[in-house]
């Protein structure tokens, strides 16, 4: 086993710089991540954070478990 914060030789991930293992409720994962951790039982983000993470990165997505949705579509004008 690998010491903490070190990644194994041979791990195959994207852009992983180092891996650790924290409780949901000290950090904040991607606004995407944390329906999807709030529905596996790991985590209870507020749906407002949820939102409001979204909206400012400009995200909008649907939970296809629940049809709740999350962030508003935005149109931006051809070429942008």
């Amino acid at each position: 086993m690998s010491a903490p914060g070190v990644v194994p030789d041979g791990f195959g991930g994207h852009h992983v710089g180092a891996v650790r293992q924290e409780r949901w409720d000290r950090l904040e994962p991607h606004p995407t991540d944390m329906p999807i951790l709030n529905d596996a039982g790991a985590a209870a983000y507020p749906g407002e954070l949820i939102a409001g993470r979204l909206a400012r990165e400009r995200i909008a997505m649907t939970n296809l478990l629940t049809g709740e949705t999350f962030g508003r579509p935005t149109m931006s004008p051809a070429g942008n």
